[in-house]
């Protein structure tokens, strides 16, 4: 008696695992654009309030993006916070970077164009009550490289009457200074940048 063949059942071909990449990059541009949306909500906010108290409550309703949402991008207000003055130092480095190599008076000129240009990040940047420190480093590397070229151009015997007076010729080459005048007298940042290239070729005469 022959012996019944056992039927075999078929395998089915094995699927092919999807590469998963694109989603997950996607995901993760997603992502990056919901942090940018409320950094920037933020910038907005310290420029209207001049610094003032921004509750996660008005970000979230300014973005459509959730509490909860917030909350699993940053872990609490501080972290927002360091996030925002990051996104701020990083602008105004790189703006800050096209000018550098310009001789000091046409990096003056310049710069208060600049400012203009990047007028709410500049004020954010002035405003944000986070950050201090990171803004005095900031502000020394920039006094010391306005101070070199200076020296570089115009190269004399340092004394300490010259130090002081070389300072105050840096220290009018600043944000503060823009932001004043161009909201006390309403000039652009074109015509302070003369102005102040104006007071600065004064100065450098009598040194």
């Amino acid at each position: 008696m022959a012996l019944a063949k056992k039927k075999t059942a078929k395998k089915s071909p094995k699927r092919s695992k999807k590469n998963r990449s694109y989603d997950n990059s996607t995901r993760q541009e997603k992502v990056e654009k919901s942090q940018t949306r409320i950094i920037e909500a933020m910038v907005q906010f310290l420029v209207e309030r001049k610094g003032g108290d921004v509750k996660i409550d008005e970000l979230a309703k300014r973005t459509k993006i959730s509490q909860r949402t917030i909350f699993r991008f940053f872990t609490d207000k501080t972290a927002l916070l360091e996030a925002t003055d990051a996104y701020l130092q990083s602008y105004l480095q790189a703006g800050m970077s096209q000018v550098t190599e310009l001789s000091f008076r046409g990096f003056v000129k310049q710069v208060f164009t600049m400012f203009e240009r990047n007028e709410s990040l500049v004020m954010a940047y002035m405003f944000s009550p986070f950050g201090q420190n990171a803004r005095d480093l900031f502000r020394k590397k920039f006094n010391r490289i306005l101070l070199d070229r200076i020296l570089a151009e115009k190269p004399m015997q340092m004394n300490k009457e010259r130090e002081r007076k070389l300072a105050l010729v840096v220290s009018l080459v600043n944000a503060k200074l823009w932001y004043d005048i161009r909201t006390d007298f309403g000039y652009s940042g074109a015509e302070i940048g003369e102005t102040v290239e104006w007071a600065v070729d004064a100065l450098l005469e009598k040194i």
